[in-house]
């Protein structure tokens, strides 16, 4: 599945919450890599998207670390 076009699609059902999260800045980026590979990178960048690109090409997690976040993993 190709998520940012999906999210960010009027008809979607989760387009408000992803308004939402877009709105009060929850979303720091896209991993570059993924997106490449989704087709979906041009998407990300239309709506200012970061690419995330610290470890090869994936966003890492020690920057988070880093600046105090909590990382969790489900």
């Amino acid at each position: 599945m190709k998520l940012i076009p999906e999210f960010s699609s009027a008809s979607s059902p989760l387009k408000p919450l992803f308004d939402r999260a877009f709105g009060l800045d929850l979303i720091d980026g896209v991993c570059m890599a993924c997106s490449h590979k989704m087709g979906t990178q041009e998407a990300a960048k239309a709506l200012g998207l970061r690419l995330l690109s610290d470890m090869s090409g994936h966003p890492g997690i020690a920057r988070y670390r880093r600046e105090g976040y909590e990382i969790l993993t489900f």
